[in-house]
């Protein structure tokens, strides 16, 4: 943990307010939370986030909470508080109220932590934290759209226009987390559009990623989303419990014994003490909406920046925000991977009751490999697989 002031970030708000605001972190803890203030307008806020146990982030003035979004471990919804009024996230709008119970100059506060927080705490431990806060002010946008920075914050784009072409949408800014301030062809804006998959924006035009390679399907980013690495064995004849049938064995690099979860269950194979490890899989979430986004992520920036930046409105509109943590809003199941020898990428492994490989004689055979073309989603920008 590092205590004190790490950075201080100022901003210019050249709308509604002339206003410089103030962001500093006073607490960092990798992994587990982020603590600090806002000072601006005459007002100062404290704000904290933690992502241990469920996400949540809490915005107050004084001791009054100003706002704060909540959610479980699951994190596919949270719960939204702005001053006394609460709602769900996913909802089709929050209650009517919601505007009376925050003013413009703490929605401010609560744009100003989360965009800052990228430059603040740009470390990978705290993506899920920094998300939180987006999501918080996503969420307060939604009611007081006053407070989005009209491009006045985050990375410029390298190509601006007033308006989106046909099949195409604009964003003004970004961060390594979110595109900022946009709006589609067909006239909807938004305030935030996270980066659902990994962040191509930055990729040069011309290169386009045609490969089924790093978890195609998945949601979240490529195989960091909601994904466990599960080492597998095969242990000798007579080895309880599994007595020579595939099992899963403790990690080789920390020894913690993998454990499947309700949402990851596997039958529980627990290979018994001293098994030696045979290979690895992984099982990620995974839903239509992912496969599709997959597709038109990892293709529509080599066609344009306005396409690519359409396909992650299109994900956040089919997925839900939710869908950056590996949690869509729609039904998921689960889909497993493997790793090729010496750490090569994740291909695709076969569904079925061997889906993480096969024990013979106590030897271990990965599972087979589905080809691309065979699963390959239509581009939901485009309506075709794209072929290179």
């Amino acid at each position: 943990m590092t205590r004190g002031v790490l950075v201080v970030v100022w901003l210019v708000l050249f709308a509604p307010f002339a206003v410089a605001y103030e962001v500093r972190l006073s607490e960092r803890r990798a992994g587990e939370s982020l603590a600090g203030t806002v000072e601006g307008d005459g007002s100062t806020w404290s704000f904290n986030v933690r992502d241990r146990g469920g996400r949540e982030i809490v915005l107050k003035e004084g001791s009054r909470t100003v706002a704060m979004l909540a959610a479980d471990a699951s994190g596919v919804t949270a719960d939204v508080q702005l001053g006394a009024v609460r709602w769900k996230t996913g909802q089709d709008a929050p209650p009517a109220t919601a505007r009376a119970a925050i003013d413009l100059p703490s929605a401010v506060a609560v744009r100003e932590v989360a965009i800052k927080l990228a430059e603040l705490a740009p470390e990978p431990e705290y993506r899920d934290m920094r998300l939180t806060a987006l999501e918080l002010y996503a969420e307060t946008a939604r009611v007081q759209p006053e407070s989005r920075p009209r491009g006045a914050a985050g990375r410029r784009m390298s190509a601006q226009r007033a308006e989106p072409a046909a099949n195409e949408a604009v964003c003004e800014t970004y961060t390594i987390d979110a595109l900022l301030d946009c709006r589609d062809d067909e006239g909807n804006e938004f305030a935030v559009v996270p980066f659902l998959d990994d962040r191509l924006i930055e990729r040069a035009p011309h290169l386009r990623q045609h490969s089924p390679d790093e978890c195609y399907g998945a949601c979240g980013a490529s195989c960091g989303g909601k994904c466990v690495e599960v080492p597998v064995a095969c242990p000798a004849a007579g080895s309880p419990p599994t007595s020579g049938k595939l099992c899963y064995a403790p990690h080789p690099e920390d020894g913690t014994q993998y454990k499947p979860s309700d949402d990851f269950d596997t039958a529980d194979a627990r290979c018994p003490p001293g098994t030696t490890v045979g290979g690895r899989v992984t099982v990620c979430t995974s839903a239509s909406c992912c496969f599709q986004h997959d597709e038109c992520n990892r293709h529509d920036r080599a066609l344009s920046l306005g396409a690519y930046l359409k396909c992650q409105i299109w994900g956040l509109r089919a997925c839900g925000f939710p869908a950056v943590y590996g949690v869509p809003k729609v039904p998921w199941t689960l889909k497993w991977f493997r790793a090729s020898a010496e750490g090569t990428p994740i291909v695709v492994a076969s569904p079925g009751l061997d889906v993480a490989g096969q024990c013979e004689n106590g030897v271990w055979t990965p599972p087979e490999i589905v080809a691309h073309e065979l699963e390959q989603a239509v581009c939901p920008i485009h309506g075709e697989k794209h072929t290179h």
